[in-house]
């Protein structure tokens, strides 16, 4: 073992030293393709619309006027994926004998199941119900059965009740009321009129009917029932314990929705191998070129609130910009690689990795044949006051860390090496199917996801240096005489949450395309790991709970505390499994 350690350090040293490219990233180049990608006229890049459609011609037509071969004649892999939920015309809501007018006076919840459900309501104030340990901190259920009734919701949570994000969404709150027995969720908007949704990316509904309410409605509901609204409202604002209070008015409500699809493309191109045997073999490089639209609720913005144009400049029409530049370099060489080289842009990484998983479920060549991935996302942002170069696994190729120790010496940038082969971003889906992956990104900034994430802001001369270094990385995977053998990384950090104080060490399906948790990866020695759960078993119960979603997912995690026995039931090949995790 270590004779053959000695040689394959040996055999890196020798390859990240003959590795003479003369040719440099053109600063120019890489200009036009951020403006290009990242202009106002784009609208954010969002898959399947006007700026998507831009964004791939533009990407087609650089391939185009180099030498690279477009893969399935067109160089278009399609992505079907749902864009949106459709409210259908048929959506009822009668309070007593009145009728409601959809869209003025009520509207389904995007992620309403379709029902018709008929019974009284109970209001429920905040619709909060939080333990700490074994104590409960707040609940708005206190002392009352809400089951087989409608229960009425108001949104947030008064400033003066400290209480996370997390917990007062409104999915969050539905999923409370429907574990208490709610029959279904009518929830008062903070706002004079119900606002426009966005679709959440989450194909799974709550499984009862959720609809959105205008205070017209409640007033009306108050006023045939003696109460006062106003008074209500209050007596919820002031009370971590609140008891419901019930109405008499029979309320009957029909949901109806949709799902609506859509259709993106990943594109791709291949420069082929120079060497008769290796170019069979194949090295993927990659970058997704969509983004977030014009943001709003729901669209993953950092301020939803902000209705404009996130352009994405440095994610991802960096990365984009990156490996086009990587392509023209390569193909313009006169010294080809020796493996051949797969380019390309991917779709739909924001809303779940879309495009990556399409083209690893279906990919152009045999996928045993790729050898290795490298990934592009946001590399424009390097801070020239401390400039740092991030690459993620390191760990999943026997030789990755050896190359880049060699070729790191000499760069005008610092490199921080992380051996973990998951994370949030394209490389994650090769990952899972056990190709060695590199992850090369720049860092994060505070105007990620935001309409501030401009292309005035990128930095171009050190793109130029990013860009440099990865095509000798290039190079010395694509030349290495030597398959690389793929190993899966222990995670030094678990993948954590945002407000969540659990992480089981799983790698969840966020796109949820499965009804119930679809495990995509489990991280060696976490949680989930040690409980026996394996990647591709479908979470559908934790503790007695059902589970629908990431976002039902994330609500359970929520609730758990170590030193708990956490009984999750999964679906495995077709099959329900009970496991046992002790925290």
């Amino acid at each position: 073992m270590k004779n053959k350690l000695i040689l394959t350090i040996a055999v890196v040293v020798v390859f990240c030293t003959t590795i003479k490219l003369s040719a440099q990233a053109d600063i120019n180049r890489l200009k036009k393709d951020v403006y290009t990608l990242a202009a106002d006229s784009f609208l954010g890049r969002k898959p399947a619309t006007k700026g998507d459609s831009l964004s791939q011609q533009y990407i087609l037509n650089q391939i185009k006027l180099s030498s690279a071969k477009l893969l399935n004649q067109k160089g278009l892999q399609p992505v079907s994926f749902i864009s949106t939920i459709e409210i259908l015309p048929d959506n009822t809501l009668k309070i007593g004998n009145d009728e409601m007018q959809l869209r003025r006076d009520f509207v389904p919840a995007l992620f309403s199941s379709s029902q018709t459900i008929e019974s009284t309501a109970i209001f429920a104030g905040y619709g909060l119900y939080l333990k700490n340990g074994d104590s409960t901190i707040f609940d708005h259920y206190f002392q009352k059965n809400v089951e087989g009734k409608w229960v009425i919701l108001l949104q947030d949570a008064p400033k003066s009740m400290k209480i996370s994000k997390r917990e007062l969404r409104d999915r969050s709150k539905v999923l409370t009321a429907k574990d208490k027995g709610a029959a279904g969720v009518l929830i008062l908007v903070n706002k004079p009129n119900i606002p426009e949704q966005q679709y959440d990316k989450v194909s799974s509904n709550s499984g009862i009917p959720v609809i959105y309410i205008n205070r017209d409605v409640f007033n009306q509901l108050c006023s045939v029932d003696h109460f006062n609204a106003d008074t209500l409202i209050a007596n919820a604002s002031s009370h971590k314990f609140y008891t419901p209070v019930s109405f008499n008015t029979l309320i009957k409500a029909k949901t109806n929705l949709k799902p609506v699809y859509a259709t993106s493309n990943n594109i791709m191109a291949i420069t082929v191998g120079s060497d008769a045997k290796l170019k069979d073999e194949y090295v993927v490089v990659g970058a997704h070129f969509d983004h977030l639209g014009m943001g709003g609720e729901g669209s993953g913005s950092r301020k939803p609130d902000s209705i404009a144009a996130h352009n994405g400049a440095d994610d991802n029409a960096s990365g984009v910009a990156g490996i086009l530049e990587l392509m023209r370099l390569v193909e313009n060489s006169k010294q080809k690689p020796k493996r051949s080289i797969i380019w390309v842009a991917f779709t739909g990484e924001e809303m779940g990795l879309l495009g990556s998983k399409e083209f690893v479920k279906n990919p152009p060549v045999e996928l045993s044949k790729i050898k290795a991935m490298i990934n592009l996302d946001m590399i424009g942002r390097m801070n020239d006051s401390t400039p740092r170069l991030s690459i993620s696994g390191t760990g999943t190729g026997h030789v990755f860390q050896s190359i880049l120790d060699s070729l790191s010496k000499l760069e005008p940038f610092s490199v921080k090496l992380n051996p973990d082969g998951y994370g949030p971003s394209d490389h994650a889906s090769f990952y899972s199917k056990n190709i060695p992956v590199l992850f090369i990104n720049s860092g994060i900034h505070t105007d990620y996801h935001t309409p501030m994430d401009d292309r005035e802001k990128i930095n171009y001369k050190r793109m130029v240096q990013i860009v440099d270094f990865t095509e000798q990385l290039l190079y010395v995977i694509a030349n290495y005489p030597m398959n690389i053998e793929f190993k899966e990384t222990r995670s030094q950090q678990e993948q954590s949450y945002r407000d969540t104080k659990i992480t089981l060490g799983i790698i969840p399906d966020v796109a949820g395309t499965t009804e119930g948790l679809l495990v995509e990866g489990v991280k060696a020695g976490g949680y989930a790991d040690k409980a026996g759960l394996l990647k591709g078993d479908i979470i559908i119960g934790m503790d007695g709970k059902l589970v629908k979603n990431i976002y039902d997912y994330m609500s359970r995690l929520n609730q758990l505390e170590i030193g708990n026995l956490l009984h999750i039931e999964i679906l495995r090949n077709g099959k329900k499994e009970l496991l046992q995790i002790q925290l």
